[in-house]
This record gives C-alpha cells, sequence and structure tokens, in this order.
C-alpha cells in the first residue's frame, strides 16, 4: 500500500502482463514435480482451512488433480497395451516373412522358377518378401494365400493353411494395434487437457491465496514451495549437461509432435517434443547415457549418447511409424 500512495516508489519497469501469465503452464514442469507441488500446496492449505477459508480451493483443486494423474495412469495402461499389441503384429510380420522363406522351396519342387505359377506367388522374387513392411506387408499374405488356394491340387490344404491364418492372425493383430493406437491418442488428447485445467486451477489459487493474505510474501510462498519445480541450472563446469534436437519421421522427414524423450535408467522426468519436433532434456551429469523415444504411432526407439560438460548435446532423432 506504501508503493501505491507513493508514486516516487512506483518501480517503472514492472509490467502487468508479468502477473497474468500464467507461470505453470510450461513444459519445464515435469509430472513428478508437478504432483509433488500439487500435493504439498493442498497440504499447505488444508492446514490454514481454519473456518473454512480454502474450503472450496482444496475442492476444485482435488478434481483437477485427480482428473490429471488418472489421465496419466490410464494413459500409461493404455500404451502399454499398444506396445504390446504392436510388437504382436510385428511377430507375425517376421513369422510370415520367414515361412515364405521356407516354403519358397516347397513351392519350387512343384513348379519352375521360369513357369506363370511360380511367378503367381514370387511376380517380383522372393527379396520382395523379405523386404516387406506394413505399408505392404498385408498385400503380400493376401497374395501368397490366394496362390496357395488357386494350387491346392498340387500344395495340399495344409499348406494353404499356413498362409490363411498368418493372415488371419495378423489382420485381427493389425486391427487391435490401430484401434488401441486412436486410444491412445484420445487418452494422450485428454491428459493434455487436464494438465491444461490443472495448471489453470494452480494459477487461480495464486490470486486466492494473496487476496486472503494481500502483501504477506511469506505467508503466500508457504502454499507454493517453488523449490520443487524450480528447474536446475547448468554451467559448463557443473558436471552435468543436456541433450536437444529434433525428432522427425523416417516417413516424409517432419517433426514427430509430443514425442517423449527420456533417460530411463537416471530417475529423471521426461520432455515431449514442440509442434516442430524439436526438445530439450532434462538435465542429466555428464558421460554416456541411455537414452529412449516413444510415441504410440512410431516404433519406440533406444541409444547411447555422451552428455557433455558445456551445457547441450545434440542428438537428432528419426522415429520409424509403427
Amino acid at each position: 500500500m506504501n508503493n501505491i500512495s507513493n508514486p516516487k516508489n512506483l518501480n517503472p519497469m514492472i509490467s502487468l502482463q508479468n502477473f497474468y501469465s500464467n507461470p505453470f503452464d510450461t513444459k519445464n514442469i515435469g509430472d513428478d514435480n508437478f504432483k509433488k507441488f500439487v500435493q504439498k500446496h493442498l497440504a499447505q492449505a488444508a492446514a490454514k482451512n481454519g473456518g473454512g477459508l480454502f474450503t472450496t480451493m482444496i475442492a476444485d483443486t482435488t478434481v483437477a488433480y485427480t482428473n490429471y494423474f488418472g489421465a496419466i495412469d490410464d494413459e500409461d495402461v493404455k500404451s502399454a497395451v499398444q506396445q504390446s499389441l504392436t510388437m504382436a503384429a510385428d511377430n507375425l510380420i517376421k513369422t510370415f516373412k520367414g515361412s515364405v522363406s521356407q516354403q519358397e522351396g516347397f513351392i519350387r519342387s512343384f513348379y519352375a522358377v521360369s513357369s506363370p505359377a511360380y511367378q503367381e506367388f514370387f511376380p517380383h522374387g522372393i527379396t520382395e518378401y523379405r523386404e516387406g513392411n506394413k505399408a505392404n506387408i498385408e498385400t503380400l499374405m493376401n497374395r501368397i494365400a490366394t496362390a496357395s488356394q488357386n494350387h491346392v491340387a498340387d500344395l495340399g490344404a495344409p499348406f494353404v493353411a499356413i498362409w490363411t491364418n498368418i493372415k488371419s492372425n495378423y489382420q485381427t493383430a493389425r486391427s487391435s494395434q490401430l484401434a488401441k493406437i486412436a486410444e491412445v491418442t484420445s487418452a494422450k488428447t485428454t491428459t493434455s487437457g487436464n494438465r491444461d485445467e490443472l495448471e489453470v486451477q494452480m494459477f487461480k489459487n495464486m490470486f486466492i491465496v494473496g487476496m486472503n493474505f494481500p502483501g504477506n510474501v511469506n505467508e503466500c510462498n508457504d502454499f507454493f514451495d517453488q523449490s520443487i519445480i524450480r528447474g536446475s541450472q547448468s554451467s559448463a563446469t557443473d558436471g552435468i549437461g543436456r541433450a536437444k534436437g529434433i525428432i522427425s519421421s523416417t516417413a516424409g522427414g517432419a517433426g514427430v509432435v509430443e514425442a517423449v524423450f527420456d533417460f530411463p535408467e537416471e530417475g529423471t522426468d521426461a520432455r515431449k517434443s514442440n509442434v516442430t519436433g524439436n526438445y530439450r532434456s532434462v538435465n542429466v551429469n555428464k558421460g554416456q547415457r541411455k537414452w529412449r523415444v516413444t510415441h504410440p504411432s512410431f516404433q519406440t526407439k533406444e541409444g547411447l549418447i555422451d552428455i557433455i560438460d558445456e551445457g547441450d548435446t545434440t542428438l537428432n532423432i528419426t522415429l520409424d511409424p509403427v
């Protein structure tokens, strides 16, 4: 109040815009730290809730907290199932390719390589099957299943069954995988929206607390332990550094949005790539570190990086679509 009554004490550099910018709306606060921060905030609000002063604030914050971290758990479960379904589909592709290599000789025992019947199975040679991927593997499965059925009189029903079973199993696994990918994508959207709601709620709480303890900075700070969410600093001589770069897709080279980068063996928070695919990791100790990138629409990728004691180590990563 003294500053307002005495214009000479006003700081001409103060911008009201700074007070209306949500400090929690940032990817620099990892989920683990945000969770601890909100938990401690709720505990402090409950301790100072004499006369029900913060009852509504506590209730609203608890709902936002439960919605967000519950959504994270749901997303994690769906992601784990999706990874399992992806593995099942990949294994069936391997089974198909292995069966083609094993059975090509059997087909050749009936039909010469130059014959129309052999060409029906292998119009571009066996290499086409060895190099098959998710983009064309179903076409290859359908071709060999159809060709086998066309020549069942020579090759026998058990031979036809090999390909029809693989094709049917793959179609089922692939459909399940794609459905789960859609679920994971939807779950991520829900999680992101719930994070926004919790960030906004915590921003509101700053003003609610401030209105109840106007001008009492120490009292207000008791509700918000900034040490939990304050990012650690790095320099060229502190023994820590970060990884940064662009995460892009091998299919077209576009940046991958919301790819999750982490150091799985370091116990640190993960970071997500932005709309252009750029990311920057948390601080880790210098030296060789294992990294991992996950995304529901791409295959998980891992590797090693030598983190230098000079701030940032550039690591550009390309991901293969699932």
